[in-house]
């Protein structure tokens, strides 16, 4: 079992980086919090991973934080939460919201995002109360601060997405340099609007 990668960013899309390990390409599966919080093709970059096994398949799903792989963990122990659906739920939550929601028994909340219907939500609720711990300050790893990104992620979470929605948005769109912020908003927005369907 693989419990960490550390390498060189070859390649980032729209769920996936590619890791650079001596010399040998590791596709990981990350969230949107995570993909927004790596740096680009180039940049080294250290994951913690889980490696899931199915009769057909073996995936690596990578982690910045000890709380988001715990969560993606904790979610994968649901009936009928699978991998793709545990890393959509840390797309739109990050750690503590998500343990907030199910606290707070909010199944409405869980039932936002794609893929999730009402009775998946309550059955998250009820399968979650108390599984969850609260996440530590500060359990994404920090990259440098950009003040056209940090305006354009401010702008979508007034506009009601949170934060970890607005990161995974913004990771897909052309960087500060190559687009001001307005046109950031609007390219993230877009984006959104086709993830939501």
């Amino acid at each position: 079992m693989i419990a960490r990668l550390r390498g060189v960013v070859e390649e980032k899309g729209r769920d996936f980086i590619v890791l650079d390990v001596g010399g040998v390409g590791y596709l990981v599966h990350v969230s949107g919090a995570t993909l927004a919080n790596t740096g680009p093709a180039g940049s080294e970059l250290t994951l913690r991973t889980f490696t899931y096994l199915r009769e057909d398949a073996l995936q690596l799903f990578g982690f910045l934080s000890a709380a988001e792989q715990e969560t993606f963990e904790r979610l994968l122990g649901v009936s009928g939460v699978g991998p793709r659906m545990a890393l959509s739920f840390l797309t739109q939550f990050t750690p503590q919201e998500l343990a907030d929601a199910v606290a707070r028994k909010d199944a409405a909340a869980l039932a936002r995002v794609r893929g999730v219907g009402k009775r998946t939500a309550e059955r998250m609720v009820l399968e979650l109360q108390g599984k969850l711990a609260p996440a530590a300050p500060g359990g994404l790893v920090a990259v440098a601060s950009n003040s056209a990104e940090d305006d354009a992620a401010a702008a979508l979470v007034a506009f009601g997405y949170t934060p970890a929605e607005a990161a995974a948005a913004l990771a897909g769109v052309p960087g500060p340099a190559a687009a001001s912020s307005e046109e950031r908003v609007m390219l993230a927005l877009r984006q959104l609007d086709r993830l939501r369907g």
